[in-house]
């Protein structure tokens, strides 16, 4: 595959999930255009955010109102096949039957995703399956 990635953008959210001034903040962010030196305005279309861990219920919830930008992930060392395997329903009623409009979990091949990141940092020549970070980026993170 001819993959060039284009890393422009890093930003941490201090503060406690459970809080919903946290995931305001967070979506703000994530949903504010970030400037192409052209002029140009540069949206993210869409966002995975992992749901592992301790504040799982926190981050469904916040899918579950932002279904259309927002989808819950979980990594998973041996899912096999591609790097993001198609979602499982998560919602159901007290029977345990799926609801048609569910919130949707995606499984992450965390082997196949960290060894593709891997390789691509090690190539030096921009081009074919090679990792950008914009200058900016560079100073904020000592790179």
């Amino acid at each position: 595959e001819d993959n060039e990635v284009w890393v422009l953008a890093y930003n941490e959210i201090l503060g406690d999930p459970k809080r919903p001034k946290v995931w305001k903040q967070f979506k703000r962010e994530i949903q504010r255009p970030i400037k192409h030196l052209a002029g140009i305005d540069i949206n993210v279309s869409g966002c995975f955010i992992d749901s592992a861990g301790h504040n799982t219920k926190y981050v469904y919830d916040f899918c579950r109102r932002n279904k259309d930008f927002f989808l819950p992930i979980v990594g998973r060392g041996d899912s096999g096949g591609g790097y993001v395997k198609n979602g499982k329903p998560l919602d159901e009623d007290e029977n345990g039957n799926k609801y048609n409009d569910s919130l949707q979990l995606y499984i992450v091949n965390t082997i196949l995703t960290k060894k593709t990141i891997y390789s691509y940092l090690q190539n030096d020549e921009p081009g074919q399956n090679y990792v950008h970070f914009s200058n900016d980026l560079k100073r904020r993170l000592s790179l």
